[in-house]
Formats: C-alpha cells, sequence, structure tokens
C-alpha cells in the first residue's frame, strides 16, 4: 500500500490538487456561514481565515498560470529551413 501511495503522490497532478483543496475548503466555509447564520444567529468566519482563503486562491491561481504560459521570446527568431527545388547529382 505504502508503494502505490508514494507512487501516487510522485505523479500526482501538484496544481489541481491544490485547486480542489482550495474549493473545498471555501465551499465548506460558505456552507457553515449559511448553515449557521440561519438556525443559530449569525456566525462569522475569523479574518484570519478568510485572508488564508484568499492567500491560498492567489498562490493557486498563480502556479496554474505559470505552469501553463506559453513560453516565448521575441529575440529568439527561428530561421526557416530552405529547401531547394534543385535535385543534388552526383
Amino acid at each position: 500500500m505504502s508503494n502505490r501511495f508514494t507512487a501516487w503522490i510522485a505523479t500526482a497532478p501538484t496544481t489541481n490538487i491544490r485547486l480542489l483543496a482550495t474549493v473545498v475548503l471555501s465551499f465548506g466555509t460558505a456552507i457553515r456561514y449559511w448553515a449557521a447564520s440561519g438556525a443559530t444567529g449569525t456566525w462569522e468566519p475569523n479574518w484570519e481565515w478568510l485572508v488564508f482563503l484568499a492567500t491560498m486562491a492567489g498562490i493557486d491561481t498563480l502556479q496554474h498560470y505559470n505552469k501553463r504560459k506559453t513560453a516565448w521570446r521575441p529575440d529568439v527568431v527561428q530561421k526557416e529551413e530552405v529547401v531547394s527545388d534543385e535535385t543534388e547529382i552526383g
């Protein structure tokens, strides 16, 4: 079991896991807020928790963008290969 787990950890898509964790924590906070505010009065999460969620979402967004942006430098120009119509005899 531990070999399968370590193999999964080694090949897991970390960006997707981070995004999923942030979304689950955000939805969990929202559900807790809606459920508690209707039944027992008002419940508000701490500012520290909201800042943590916002920071996680920002880091996830930056990681997602940086992993998927196209590396392009205008100073590197690829030269096209010149193809000649003449056949080489010899």
